[in-house]
């Protein structure tokens, strides 16, 4: 069996000295075969190592290119990580023609994240690997290492009350809290007698809250106490002027619909008078069309003013539904 495998290995490297861009041609292939065994062994997949190898042939790099990616891979998987999520991004730099050096360095550090948001819940009940890279992946959303260890103070918290309080703090300061009142909240969460495992909401109410204009003290103090549980989340919406989330997001998408009609009945008008345009101007019924605003004959253009504005409206819909 072991000689039959090599002498597969050994078939796959020849194949790729043939199809490998001339880019490629100086590399030492050995280390290549070497990096798809250390990645294999490290647990990756079949699956994701072909994939790598394919970027080599894609994108035309070279053999030790694509064994760094396949180490990444490697790693990725030995740790416990997303190495789909790793490997996409490693697919997205290489389509945007990123540098080699520069989707190293991001993947790598996505991995040193991955790993010390491991090291932080190794020791909290209810770790998993999803719970890790949840963590981590609030140092993309903005948070320091700092923030997270404000995060980790509170010692009988398990991994996801961790977790959600990161994950508060990173969506509040992104909805414009300052970062002192976004500390306020959160020690708010930290000394809280029963957790808030609403938290989410709660982040949800400080930026509608936000967005509707209201002053940053008044919406953290409202925000306190649903968190300290002296005020319920509808009391919070309902007092700063706010829809419930329920309410806000069927009235969106009641409007969406609404919108959505009118732009059909615009662009219908439109091609009827598109129609009739082009006896006058042969270019009026193609320019109304595209309900655009282009029409060419006296006819197409009126036409195409119709199917501009349902166009217009149905936008302003489609805003409203994905506001809450």
């Amino acid at each position: 069996m072991l000689v039959r495998f090599n002498f597969l290995i050994a078939g796959f490297v020849l194949a790729m000295t043939c199809l490998w861009p001339s880019t490629g041609l100086s590399e030492n292939r050995v280390g290549l075969v070497a990096a798809m065994e250390a990645a294999r062994t490290a647990g990756l997949s079949q699956g994701a190592i072909d994939r790598v190898l394919g970027f080599g042939y894609r994108f035309g790099l070279s053999e030790s290119d694509t064994a760094a990616f396949l180490e990444i891979g490697g790693k990725a998987s030995s740790s416990g990580g997303n190495t789909a999520f790793v490997i996409d991004k490693i697919e997205e730099g290489l389509a945007k023609h990123v540098p080699i050096s520069r989707i190293e360095e991001a993947v790598r550090k996505q991995l040193g994240d991955f790993a010390f948001a491991q090291r932080q819940l190794a020791n909290r009940p209810g770790v998993t690997a999803a719970l890790n890279e949840r963590l981590a992946q609030t140092l993309r959303m903005g948070l320091s290492r700092g923030d997270i260890e404000i995060c980790l103070s509170h010692p009988d918290h398990t991994a996801r009350q961790v977790v959600l309080t990161a994950e508060f703090m990173a969506a509040v300061r992104q909805a414009g809290l300052p970062p002192a009142l976004a500390n306020s909240l959160v020690a708010q969460v930290l000394g809280a007698k029963d957790f808030p495992f609403a938290l989410l909401e709660i982040a949800r109410f400080v930026r509608d809250a936000k967005q509707g204009g209201n002053p940053d003290a008044v919406v953290a103090e409202d925000a306190a106490k649903v968190i300290t549980g002296d005020m319920s989340l509808s009391q919070a919406r309902h007092a700063l002027g706010l829809a419930s989330p329920e309410a806000a997001s069927s009235t969106g998408s009641a409007q969406g619909r609404s919108a959505g009609a009118s732009a059909g009945s615009g662009k219908g008008s439109g091609q009827r008078s598109g129609s009739g345009g082009s006896s006058g101007g042969g270019s009026g019924g193609s320019g109304s069309g595209g309900g655009g605003g282009s029409g060419g004959g006296g006819g197409g253009g009126g036409g195409s003013g119709g199917g501009g504005s349902g166009g217009g409206s149905g936008g302003g819909g489609g805003h409203g539904g994905g506001r809450n």
